[in-house]
């Protein structure tokens, strides 16, 4: 989703233009949010480059000239509020967009640059794996996660219809799990979200926002919802009970991750079905995966406002390294100060290739095993730097991380 910020997005784009970043990320595991790890994250041959120190007004405190957004209260800030973009969600502009004194130029800072503040540099823990993590039990059910590769096209509009469209479309059936959760007052404003069990969905909290359980319709077996002539008919169900992670922030979407109780179960056949959940200790860095939605293409993508596709859309994406990510989000407007939580894990980079707007909740699928036929949830679309741009990862709700509460949350079901 574009940058909606209002004269924020300006402002930042003005100062990542003045940043001249090196070229080779480097694969250094970070620690702790430090000069030294920071300088790692941009090592290249002729060294590295460290962001400008300035005196601080306390003894013994560490402070550098950085972008006026990542600046707050005195603070450096490196969570990215107010410039990350959720996927499809309009967040109340409350950061340092509202604060006209971030645009006073700081004079400690500038002869680098007249945009950059003198902030102190807080060490914060860099939190990637639960500690204490024990192993979760398997899957509850026996063939969750088949994917019907050939689909369920069995009737000729269907060959005609994927025909005419180009790419990244899927086929009727092919992702079973796929739901759309549907606001009964908007339907413009669906966005997605898996099927984990019969009466389980999974999806992500910030798409939730002030709805209840009763504003909610969730339809499982959809494809195009333009027509009505479909092999099988899609179905849909209430929502009996909503369940947000108590960790869940708002402004940083950590733990961003939701369950829905439905209120009766969906049906299992062959174009509704549930995903699997992946081990808690699964690890699926630099796997091909696929990620599902009817959210906007890169043809839409520039107008906030564009439509959404009527067609189930499926990306193959990469999944990055936890690391190799935080490096890229660096050299974004969220900028060196950065940390990405561990609560994330991010896929793609390739331009033209991403989640977008109206995908949120949709998920992120890999393989669990080699033939590519049984697929589990990894990830779901939480948010992003723009949409399909080089270098830009998309970055999901890092599902295997969350495995625990998940598991906690259904015994309760």
């Amino acid at each position: 989703m574009p940058l909606k910020v209002g004269l924020i997005v300006v402002l930042i784009a003005a100062v990542e233009a003045s940043i001249a970043y090196p070229e080779n990320p480097s694969s250094s595991n970070l620690g702790r949010l430090n000069e030294e790890k920071l300088c790692e994250v941009f090592q290249n041959r002729k060294g590295c480059t460290r962001p400008l120190s300035c005196p601080c007004s306390s003894a013994g405190s560490t402070c550098w000239c950085v972008p006026f957004y990542q600046c707050r209260n005195g603070i450096i800030h490196g969570k990215g509020e107010g410039v990350i973009s959720a996927r499809g969600f309009e967040r109340p502009s409350n950061s340092t967009a509202g604060n006209r004194s971030v645009l006073t130029s700081d004079p400690i800072c500038s002869n680098q640059n007249s945009m950059y503040k003198c902030c102190e540099l807080k060490e914060q823990p860099f939190l990637l794996r639960n500690p204490d993590r024990e192993m979760t039990v398997s899957d509850t059910r026996g063939e969750c996660g088949v994917r019907q590769r050939e689909g369920n096209a069995t009737l000729p509009v269907f060959h005609s219809r994927i025909g005419r469209v180009i790419g990244n479309y899927s086929s009727f059936g092919e992702f079973p799990w796929m739901l759309a959760i549907i606001p009964k007052a908007n339907l413009s404003l669906k966005f997605g979200g898996v099927l984990i069990s019969p009466s389980v969905v999974l999806t992500v909290a910030h798409r939730l926002n002030s709805l209840t359980a009763s504003d909610l319709t969730v339809r499982a077996g959809e494809w195009d919802f333009k027509s009505e002539i479909e092999p099988y008919n899609h179905q849909d169900r209430g929502v009996k009970k909503i369940t947000i992670h108590p960790k869940f922030d708002k402004s940083e979407l950590f733990y961003n991750v939701a369950l829905l109780m439905l209120n009766e179960p969906m049906p299992s056949n062959r174009h509704i079905a549930s995903a699997c959940l992946p081990q808690a200790t699964d690890n699926f860095e630099n796997k091909h995966c696929i990620v599902t939605g009817w959210g906007q293409d890169a043809a839409t993508a520039a107008n906030a406002d564009g439509p959404l596709s009527d067609v189930l859309k499926a990306v193959n994406l990469e999944v990055l390294p936890h690391h190799e990510c935080d490096a890229k989000l660096k050299r974004t407007p969220l900028g060196m100060a950065y940390q990405l939580h561990g609560s994330f894990i991010c896929a793609g980079g390739e331009e033209k290739k991403d989640a977008c707007e109206g995908d949120g909740g949709s998920p992120l699928v890999c393989p669990t095993n080699e033939s590519g036929s049984r697929y589990a949830v990894v990830g779901l679309v939480s948010w992003g730097i723009g949409c399909g741009i080089k270098d830009r990862p998309g970055v999901y709700t890092n599902v295997p991380f969350l495995r625990d509460w998940i598991n906690e949350e259904l015994k309760k079901f």
